[in-house]
């Protein structure tokens, strides 16, 4: 069982399938944060993306951890890809510092306006949405250098 777990978390092919699911859930996050500032009666909206958030940072934090794994192979099989894999996992340490603090700082504001109220949280709120939009581009720079590792150069494709 743990030769299969050990197996599993280094495999470089893990990191593609884990790598899509924190994309699609900051994505739908932010969509929910612009929703809270939009229809600001609606708690179960405040409170998706909260969660939204904090599932996407997690995922991230796991997406990152597969991909130094998956690095170490890539780079034995492709030694000239290797300075394409430190400019991808620079853009990837670059969304972990965006969305590990914006999960954080959502989870206060969603505790925040529990228990103070909706408008003291807007200003809080609207420069948070800035931040996570600035954070999609960077998300987006990070799965483009991403993808092109794949799909231009066979990266996690050469066993």
């Amino acid at each position: 069982m743990t030769a299969l777990l050990t197996g599993a978390l280094t495999d470089p092919v893990l990191h593609p399938k884990l790598v899509h699911f924190p994309i699609a859930l900051l994505i739908v996050a932010v969509g929910f944060d612009l929703a809270c500032l939009t229809l600001r009666r609606h708690a179960w909206i405040d409170r998706g993306a909260t969660t939204l958030y904090l599932l996407g940072a997690l995922g991230a934090v796991a997406a990152f951890l597969s991909g130094r794994q998956a690095e170490e192979t890539v780079e034995a099989a492709a030694p000239a890809l290797e300075g394409l894999l430190e400019d991808h996992e620079a853009w990837a340490v670059r969304v972990l510092c965006v969305f590990i603090p914006a999960a954080l700082a959502r989870l206060w504001i969603t505790w925040r306006a529990r228990h103070e109220g909706e408008v003291r949280s807007l200003p809080l709120r609207a420069s948070l949405l800035l931040l996570v939009l600035a954070g999609l581009w960077i998300l987006f720079e990070t799965a483009e250098r991403g993808g092109d590792l794949v799909y231009k150069h066979g990266a996690g494709l050469i066993r």
